[in-house]
């Protein structure tokens, strides 16, 4: 994908500009969380009729590029579902509200430790199922949302590993 970077770099222009702490980050995050979907979107489009010219390209998209968009746009959708959904009250009512969403993704983590391992360090011994479309053994992944996935935008680990960079 040849015009992958640009696309990044105009996202990350319009990332910096964003205040993370402002009072208007539920709007602000939502607004980034449709212009991130078109974006994807339009990238979903490109990819169904787009040939890799090798298994490389085809690993390099969907380990480390597709998730750049994609764990923008599920950071984006979090902020926007936390500061939506955190309940008014006293400091201890948010903190623990707050510590449950932090729970929460403790758990993910641990139960893709393997993966997260894998990932993190950088290996590549088994790329080539988790990250290539049409190439994935069963018996790598204990997830059963890999059942839901549009097969032609997606791998195996695509989820857990754009999830890890999410909140990375």
């Amino acid at each position: 994908m040849n015009d992958f970077d640009k696309i990044l770099a105009d996202l990350d222009v319009e990332i910096d500009e964003i205040d993370l702490y402002g009072y208007g980050i539920i709007e602000t995050s939502l607004s980034m969380v449709h212009r991130l979907q078109t974006v994807l979107n339009d990238l979903r489009e490109k990819i169904q009729t787009y040939v890799f010219p090798s298994k490389e390209d085809e690993i390099l998209f969907f380990k480390t590029q597709k998730p750049e968009i994609l764990a923008r746009l599920l950071f984006f959708y979090k902020i926007y579902r936390i500061e939506a959904q955190c309940p008014n009250g006293s400091n201890e009512v948010v903190r623990s509200y707050i510590n449950r969403e932090l729970d929460n993704l403790t758990y993910f983590f641990n139960r893709n430790l393997d993966f997260y391992q894998y990932y993190r360090s950088g290996s590549t011994v088994y790329d080539e199922y988790y990250f290539v479309r049409g190439k994935a053994d069963l018996r790598l992944c204990t997830d059963s949302a890999q059942f839901d996935k549009d097969l032609n935008f997606s791998t195996l680990f695509l989820r857990v590993a754009l999830t890890m960079a999410t909140w990375e």
